[in-house]
């Protein structure tokens, strides 16, 4: 019975987890989509109209969602156990972690200091990839209900911040 339970909160986490990272990281660069299936939007879909102020508070929410995942990372005991089989992976996904942070910061000050949507585009981009980078790493692990928590937290800031720049 508590191998059942487990094995089924095992399963209910891992979905939320490809579900929560899918979000935060199918939608950029050539990963167009709902889903990020590779298949453009239609002709007629086009970007939300460009609010600064707006794009600007979701990017800066965005920087310190993925700082918050990042530290709650850091600080799960998940891959510190030797012989568990996920000292490698979590390795990897800190370091994901590390860079996304860095772009997602990287993403916030550009857009403060006045620079628009196309000028924007390519660090989106290069957020949107980290973000699949550190969903594949982190697939390979079971991550504890806060880390769960805050990977929600920032796809949900990534979905916000999708539409100014692919569309809906």
């Amino acid at each position: 019975m508590a191998t059942t339970r487990l094995l089924a909160r095992i399963l209910v986490a891992s979905l939320v987890l490809c579900v929560a990272l899918l979000a935060l990281s199918c939608r950029g660069g050539e990963r167009h989509g709902a889903l990020g299936t590779g298949v453009p939007p239609p002709p007629d879909v086009k970007p939300a109209k460009w609010n600064q102020e707006r794009v600007t508070a979701i990017a800066v929410e965005l920087a310190q969602q993925v700082d918050e995942l990042r530290e709650a990372v850091r600080a799960s005991p998940v891959g510190k156990t030797i012989g568990s089989g996920q000292e490698n992976a979590m390795l990897r996904l800190n370091d994901r972690l590390r860079l996304l942070k860095n772009e997602s910061r990287h993403l916030a000050n550009a857009l403060k200091g006045g620079n628009g949507r196309e000028a924007t585009r390519p660090v989106y981009e290069r957020v949107g990839n980290l973000a699949r980078d550190a969903r594949e790493e982190a697939r390979k692990m079971f991550l504890p209900d806060p880390v769960m928590a805050k990977i929600i937290g920032a796809g949900a800031a990534w979905n916000r911040l999708t539409p100014y720049y692919v569309g809906v």
